[in-house]
C-alpha cells in the first residue's frame, strides 16, 4: 500500500499539528518506478489521468484519517465524570414542625418510584417528602390546587427534581391565594407517591403538609369566599340532611327551558337561557338535548354563571343525574360566593348575591333542574 498525502515525485508533505514535515520516502520512489512505463509510453493527458487514478487510490488504501474522532475509548476522550458541588443547602426556619424522622429527600423519594413495581406505579404508603421550590408551572386559587418542582439544594436548579402535581394546600385544604406558592418556599408535601413515565411526582390526594410561605394559609385577594360555617376555598360541603326544592323558586327544567334550541347537537359551546329575569349561562356544555337525553352539562373545568336582574340569588338547588362526589353529580362544584353543601343528587347553594359562578373543578356536571329563589 502506498500512503501518500502529497507527491512531487521525489517527496511529499504532510500537514500534521501545524508542523509541515518532508519526508523522502521509498514510497514515492517505489510510486514512480514501479509506474514508469505509463510515464514514458501514454500521450499527456493519459498519463495525467493516469497519474491522477493512483493518487486517489494511494488515498482510499491509507489506513484511517491523521486524527480519528474520539469514542468513548478513544484517544481525546475526557472519561471523568464530573461529580456537580454539593455544598450545604440553606437551613430552613422549620421551628416547631416536627418534621418525622422518615421524611424523604427529594433524591430518596426519585429512587422509591423508579423502583415501584405497581400496575400503576403508584406507591401503597404514604410519604412526607421535603424539599425546596425550584419552579411553579400553576397555582390556582379556582381549583384550589399547586402544580410546582422541588429540589434538595434550595438553587441548585436540578433536573434530579421531584413534581409536586396538583397538590392541596395546608392540611389538603384547598389553596385560596395564588402567592401561597413561590420559588424557594422550602416544603414538606404529604401523599402516595409515582413515577409518571420519567417523572417522579405526587399521586392524587397530595397535599403541603408545611411551609416556610406564611401566604399558604391567608386569603388571597380575588379568590373568592373562604366561607362560612366550615367551608374553605370554595368547595361545597356534604351534608346528611334533605336538600329539597323551596316552593316559591323559578324552575329551569331542561326538558323544557333549552338553551340550544333543543337541537341533537355534539357541539358543546357557550348557552344561554334567560327565565323571568334569570340568565343561566354555561361556557362549554349544552343546555338542552344531547344525543336524545336532555340535560344541563356544564364539562369539567367550564363555569354556569347564574345572574338575575329581578332581584338578588337568595337560594339555587340543582338536581343532579349522580350522587354527591361521584361524575355527575353535585360535589364536583367549586363557587365565588355564598355556601354550598350537597346531598345525594342535589346542591344547595345559599347567599345574598346578583350573580354566582359555579365551576365543575373536579368532574362534569350534569343537572335535569335547576331551581332558583330571588328576593
Amino acid at each position: 500500500m502506498y500512503c501518500i498525502k502529497f507527491v512531487d515525485f521525489w517527496s511529499f508533505f504532510w500537514l500534521k499539528e501545524k508542523k509541515i514535515v518532508t519526508l523522502q520516502t521509498n514510497c514515492a520512489k517505489r510510486f514512480i518506478t514501479n509506474n514508469f512505463n505509463i510515464f514514458t509510453t501514454m500521450k499527456m493527458n493519459k498519463i495525467f489521468a493516469a497519474f491522477m487514478l493512483m493518487v486517489a487510490v494511494a488515498f482510499a488504501a491509507c489506513n484511517g484519517p491523521i486524527n480519528p474522532p474520539p469514542g468513548p475509548q478513544g484517544p481525546g476522550q475526557d472519561t471523568t465524570v464530573v461529580t456537580p458541588p454539593t455544598p450545604e443547602g440553606e437551613a430552613p426556619d422549620t421551628t416547631g414542625w416536627n418534621i418525622p424522622a422518615g421524611a424523604l429527600t427529594v433524591a430518596q423519594a426519585r429512587e422509591i418510584c423508579a423502583g415501584l413495581t405497581t400496575e400503576d406505579q403508584t406507591s401503597t404508603e404514604e410519604y412526607y417528602v421535603m424539599g425546596w421550590v425550584k419552579k411553579v408551572d400553576e397555582v390556582s386559587a379556582s381549583y384550589g390546587n399547586a402544580t410546582f418542582y422541588i429540589e434538595d439544594i434550595k438553587g441548585a436548579n436540578s433536573k434530579e427534581d421531584f413534581q409536586a402535581y396538583r397538590v392541596k394546600g395546608l392540611d389538603g385544604n384547598k389553596i385560596t391565594n395564588e402567592a401561597g406558592v413561590a420559588v424557594g418556599d422550602f416544603v414538606v408535601l404529604y401523599g402516595k407517591i409515582k413515577q409518571f413515565y420519567e417523572k417522579a411526582e405526587t399521586a392524587t390526594g397530595a397535599y403541603i403538609w408545611k411551609s416556610t410561605n406564611k401566604a399558604l394559609g391567608e386569603a388571597g385577594s380575588g379568590s373568592g369566599n373562604t366561607g362560612n360555617g366550615g367551608n374553605t376555598g370554595n368547595g361545597g360541603t356534604s351534608t346528611d340532611s334533605d336538600i329539597t326544592v323551596p316552593e316559591n323558586a323559578l324552575i329551569f327544567d331542561a326538558d323544557a327551558d333549552q338553551g340550544n334550541a333543543g337541537t341533537d347537537s355534539n357541539n358543546a359551546a357557550e348557552y344561554t337561557i334567560t327565565k323571568d329575569g334569570v340568565t343561566m349561562t354555561v361556557s362549554q356544555g349544552i343546555l338542552g338535548t344531547f344525543n336524545n337525553e336532555k340535560h344541563y352539562r356544564i364539562y369539567k373545568n367550564q363555569t354556569i354563571t347564574i345572574t338575575s336582574t329581578a332581584g338578588n340569588l337568595k337560594e339555587i338547588v340543582f338536581t343532579c343525574t349522580a350522587n354527591n362526589d361521584e361524575k355527575y353529580g353535585p360535589g364536583n362544584f367549586t363557587y365565588d360566593s355564598g355556601d354550598y353543601v350537597y346531598s345525594g343528587p342535589n346542591g344547595q347553594w345559599k347567599g345574598d348575591a346578583s350573580t354566582v359562578v359555579f365551576t365543575a373543578s373536579t368532574n362534569q356536571v350534569r343537572a335535569t333542574q335547576i331551581a332558583v329563589v330571588v328576593e
